[in-house]
């Protein structure tokens, strides 16, 4: 009680000081500033109402002071006695209270230490262990943008099963808090996902709703995105026109907003398109003017896949130019530590010796591949190089070894859920049972 009787002298004290200053303040006031503050002025032409004023200021501040000391300083522990005559102590809800508050705090810089290390680890390209960071700080406190950076980490290693929970976990929150952008951004990715799995429809929904998210918000980089991955999704379904209007207009958006970056993206992808169509020239064209963005920005992943999209053109052109391509996509690959394009450059240099014939050749390059695709934890690559050595060997009569390694392509392709891949196994085991030979090996899926 000598506590709150404090509380409320201080309070009556702050209402003396305020209404003293209110009379300093109106002394001050000329005649034409009096009429800016009509209501102040029938407040000091009505003593009764500036003494009513006066009272309900001090009413509220003691109030309020009174109500904050309530709430904080409310034993954490009360005692109790029991039916039983025994007396103890209960805690009481101020003591949950506090104890959340101090709690979060905790969490929340433990979510925080896990999300930096995990920038840490995407940053340097270490995808496995960025994405476990990222579980981490998700397991701590559920956030939309741990479950976004978790879904992309498990994306670039390939791991669709895990890059879609993560995903659809994010996208669930994004909804729950009408939280546009993100959602559209979860979408985005949800739809790459799907195409991946062979989804192609669930994929094509994804991306539209994206696209008429992105376009309500009036965010005209998300919806080059989401245009740009759309388009990816047409031309996996054979609509290569449809792809090309697609990618077309993400390349404009990208313009009317000067992202050089998705300007190179875009150009690289209507490369990939042109190449599906068989327009080579045009192809080349364009890929040649992402790669000279690419260089203009400095962006040496960028010029890398566009070298080894190059290679892809070249590879129904002449063989040789297209190991060059390759073997350059594979130096700066090296030069940058990008652990995932060395063994995609690997990949397409076997295939290339493969096609050639030189089938020893072809097999030291997809070794080395799969080895690489071990060690970052790529289950799709690992899978990819593991059914062209199984081709290689088809090709070598030695049906048994080939039989060996496309089984194991499968058993990775059925732990992680890619049916396109057990499709391909299983046909190449089928093959392998009727004697037929294999005359092309399966290079790294473009980037488009």
């Amino acid at each position: 009680m000598l506590l709150t009787r404090i509380i409320i002298v201080i309070a009556w004290l702050f209402a003396f000081l305020g209404t003293m200053y209110w009379g300093l303040f109106t002394a001050s006031l000329s005649k034409t500033q009096w009429k800016n503050y009509p209501l102040l002025k029938q407040l000091i032409d009505d003593p009764q109402d500036l003494f009513l004023a006066a009272v309900f200021f001090s009413a509220v501040s003691g109030g309020a002071f009174l109500l904050n000391n309530l709430i904080t300083d409310r034993p954490v522990l009360v005692e109790i006695q029991g039916p039983h005559g025994d007396v103890t102590q209960k805690a009481t809800l101020a003591g949950l209270t506090r104890e959340f508050k101090e709690a979060a705090v905790d969490l929340v810089n433990e979510a925080k230490d896990y999300f930096n290390a995990a920038e840490g680890d995407f940053k340097k390209r270490r995808y496995l262990d960025a994405a476990s960071n990222y579980q981490k700080s998700v397991n701590v406190i559920p956030t939309m943008s741990g479950y976004l950076n978790l879904g992309i980490s498990f994306l670039y290693i390939s791991d669709f099963r895990r890059a879609e929970e993560a995903l659809i976990s994010g996208v669930q929150i994004a909804r729950r808090k009408d939280n546009k952008i993100f959602e559209g951004a979860f979408l985005n990715n949800i739809g790459i996902v799907y195409a991946s799995y062979g989804k192609l429809e669930e994929a094509v929904k994804s991306c539209r709703t994206a696209l008429e998210i992105h376009k309500k918000i009036r965010n005209p980089l998300g919806q080059a995105n989401a245009l740009t991955n759309l388009g990816t999704v047409y031309a996996d379904q054979g609509k290569l026109e449809e792809a090309l209007k697609s990618i077309q207009e993400a390349l404009e958006l990208h313009k009317q907003i000067g992202n050089l970056l998705g300007q190179a993206t875009a150009l690289n992808s209507i490369g990939t398109v042109y190449a599906d169509q068989g327009k080579l020239e045009e192809a080349l064209k364009s890929m040649q003017e992402a790669l000279e963005i690419y260089k203009q920005i400095g962006n040496p992943l960028g010029h890398a896949n566009t070298l080894n999209n190059l290679g892809n053109v070249y590879m129904v052109r002449e063989l040789k130019e297209a190991v060059k391509f390759y073997q350059a996509a594979l130096e700066i690959s090296k030069q940058i530590g990008n652990t995932f394009g060395q063994a995609c450059g690997l990949n397409n240099i076997g295939g290339a010796y493969f096609q050639q014939g030189e089938l020893e050749e072809a097999l030291n390059s997809y070794r080395a591949a799969v080895e690489i695709y071990k060690q970052i934890g790529n289950p799709r690559g690992q899978a990819t190089v593991l059914g062209n050595i199984g081709d290689v060997y088809g090709n070598q009569g030695k049906l048994e070894e080939a039989l060996r390694f496309y089984n194991k392509a499968l058993k990775i392709n059925k732990k992680t859920g890619y049916p396109s891949g057990q499709a391909s196994d299983f046909n190449n085991i089928g093959n392998v049972t009727t004697s037929v030979t294999f005359t092309l090996g399966k290079g790294c899926w473009r980037k488009r």
